[in-house]
């Protein structure tokens, strides 16, 4: 019976070291990627639009609902690998040029974009990947990065590449 002091103490002490962590990290993180694939703007565009086809090509996504528009914006409810599920709306599509989807569910502890800008570049075009995630908690933050939720943006564009036969050279 001496131990459970320990592990109480223990679990008090990890408890207020994610908290404080959690107070002093910034609640933002942006990461941008870009790679240059061998096929034009619209190619890589139109794979990108289609959301119902997702499950079929990348890895992350299981299952995809369209719910309609809403606001004249596409929205889509979509099941991740690993058990997540959130709705995510098409907030801006300019073709051939730029797309941005928004990921936020009301009461969720992150909000989550993903911002795509298509360039014809040498016969092909670059696509530059900016993704900004918030997060309304910092503990949950903590927990994300401690997790390896944090993932950067670079495997979605080896799978974007992987559609179109390149090989992902992403900078």
């Amino acid at each position: 019976m001496n131990w459970i002091p320990l592990v109480g103490g223990g679990l008090l002490t990890f408890g207020l070291f994610i908290f404080l962590a959690g107070r002093f990290l910034p609640r933002h993180r942006t990461s941008t990627r870009t790679i240059w694939i061998r096929q034009p703007p619209d190619a890589v565009f139109s794979l990108l639009v289609d959301v119902s086809r997702f499950p079929q090509w990348t890895s992350q996504v299981l299952k995809v609902e369209l719910l309609g528009p809403l606001e004249g914006r596409e929205v889509s409810r979509q099941s991740f690998k690993g058990g997540g599920v959130a709705t995510i709306t098409t907030t801006e599509s300019v073709r051939p040029s730029r797309l941005v989807r928004v990921m936020s569910d009301p009461g969720s502890p992150f909000s989550r974009s993903w911002s795509y800008a298509f360039t014809a570049v040498n016969g092909g075009c670059t696509v530059v990947l900016t993704e900004r995630v918030e997060y309304a908690n910092p503990i949950f933050f903590v927990i994300a990065r401690l997790c390896g939720i944090n993932r950067p943006v670079a495997p979605h564009l080896e799978e974007i590449a992987t559609q179109f036969g390149d090989i992902a050279d992403i900078r």
